[in-house]
């Protein structure tokens, strides 16, 4: 007999119960429907029961995907494929599970002996499931497995797996503890994201990877232990982000690097152990971190902390964090500073004085945001700032009068925005650029010096500045080169 293939439906409309026919006509003659092709009813929501031929020898990937009505599998079942308790579907001689009907009301499910691999997807989005037990053979989770499953409390994960695929879990929320294998390995990107009920985790000493946002969101996660120390070599960007349950956390000392936004958000960290091997910092690790008052560590040729609470990386030329908790109200810059990196006093709560080391070239973006407390900010005189990032002093509303030094070139977006008590503002001769909103909401503000020698022509509207201005005694909407601007 001529064979047949069940293909991509084209069509999400499909509905109800659905059998496939075992042998269809086309042409005058008859095929007998041999295979269902990867994506084949992919997204068809309002199904809710499909029953597949004894005649069907061969069932693609991703063919069940976003049927999200779908509630039982009906079908005989020959050498390739048997349905177990008409809610999953197994192939490969029953040593694959493919597919589980994710609208099935049954909170709990066994995967039969046997089954060794689990397809991506398989359970994803299934919200009546709490509790799954995983057979002794299964050496992988793969990706987006249990992504979305909503409900499930309890996981029975083998010895033999070593891999956690991406996003595996994401979205388990009323996940609260996991036991991992003890000779895991890895845990892919996204694995645990969104695990809001997740409380503690302990990563088994063979872990040599972390990816990206693993534990992304955990925001009950308030206990990270590495069994035997930990051997992972970084802790990638988003890692542990608004993790805001984390009090403490140890850095296994085999870290080198730390990714970008690793520990942002985590609300709760008090003090940071940085280890004596890291080289690597990416950008804003430990932004919206409110509540660290010290960092810590032996240092090494690329970072060094100065007095408990400024992290120097670079060799001593870029300052990278403060410690916002920290209670000293004043901090001088270290005069081997040249940039000050983005987020690095990022709501610094009890700063009431900087003094910005003469070789600071640049400022970073939201480098002192929300240091309400700030109240003064003494320049550097050696004219070697030329920029000012985004943000910098955003929402900085003890400020009430800034002379900014001479060699400064670019005043960047949203510098100054919500300086809501600054009053008077010089700029030198040497700006030649200043960016959109860079003095919004500076409702206070009425009187502004540009020295001489500038060509400035900014409109006010576009800085941001609001109300009447004057310069000598006439009514002006932008600037005009040197001069004294007020507002009435």
């Amino acid at each position: 007999a001529k064979l047949a293939s069940v293909t991509d439906t084209t069509s999400t409309s499909l509905s109800g119960a659905l059998e496939i026919p075992s042998v269809v006509s086309s042409g005058g003659n008859s095929y007998k429907v041999y295979s269902i092709s990867n994506n084949a009813f992919s997204s068809c929501k309002t199904l809710t029961s499909i029953t597949i031929p004894g005649g069907v020898m061969s069932i693609g990937s991703s063919v069940f995907n976003g049927c999200t009505g779908l509630q039982a599998f009906y079908g005989p079942g020959n050498s390739y494929y048997t349905i177990d308790d008409n809610r999953a579907l197994l192939v490969d001689g029953g040593t694959t599970l493919l597919a589980y009907a994710p609208a099935n009301t049954e909170p709990s499910y066994t995967i039969p002996k046997g089954v060794t691999s689990i397809r991506e997807y398989v359970f994803q989005n299934c919200s009546n499931l709490t509790s799954i037990t995983i057979p002794e053979g299964v050496t992988e989770i793969g990706r987006y497995v249990f992504e979305g499953c909503s409900s499930l409390t309890k996981v029975e994960i083998p010895e033999g797996v070593t891999s956690i695929g991406e996003q595996a879990f994401s979205g388990c929320s009323g996940l609260t503890s996991i036991s991992l294998p003890k000779i895991l390995t890895s845990i892919g990107n996204n694995a645990f994201r969104d695990c809001s009920g997740l409380t503690s985790i302990t990563i088994p000493e063979r872990v040599t990877s972390i990816d990206f946002s693993a534990f992304y969101g955990c925001t009950s996660l308030a206990s990270v232990i590495f069994s035997g120390g930990g051997k992972i070599t970084s802790i990638q960007e988003y890692t542990f982000y608004d993790c805001s349950s984390l009090a403490e956390f140890t850095i296994p000392e085999t870290v080198t690097s730390i990714g970008s936004y690793a520990f942002a958000g985590c609300t709760s960290l008090s003090s940071i152990n940085i280890p004596s091997k890291l080289t690597k910092f990416g950008a804003g690790a430990f932004r919206t971190c409110p509540k660290i008052e010290s960092f810590t560590g032996a240092g090494n040729t690329y970072y060094r902390i100065d007095d408990n609470r400024a992290l120097i990386i670079d060799n001593g030329r870029t300052l990278y964090a403060y410690a916002a908790a920290n209670t000293e109200e004043s901090y001088v810059i270290p005069s081997t500073i040249t940039k000050i990196e983005d987020f690095s006093f990022y709501e610094c709560a009890y700063l009431r004085s900087i003094t910005i080391a003469d070789n600071v070239t640049s400022i970073g973006n939201d480098a002192f945001y929300n240091c309400k407390a700030l109240t003064t900010v003494t320049f550097g005189t050696a004219g070697k700032l030329t920029s000012i990032g985004e943000y910098a002093f955003d929402g900085c509303s003890s400020l009430t009068d800034l002379v900014l030094p001479s060699g400064l070139k670019t005043i960047n977006s949203a510098a100054f925005q919500s300086c809501t008590n600054l009053k008077s503002l010089t700029i030198p001769s040497t700006v030649k650029n200043i960016y959109s909103s860079a003095l919004y909401s500076c409702n206070s503000l009425r009187t502004i010096v540009i020295e001489s020698g500038s060509s400035l022509s900014n409109s006010f509207s576009i800085l941001g500045l609001s109300g009447n201005w004057y310069k000598n005694g006439s009514k002006v909407t932008k600037f005009s080169g040197a001069g004294t601007y007020t507002k009435r």
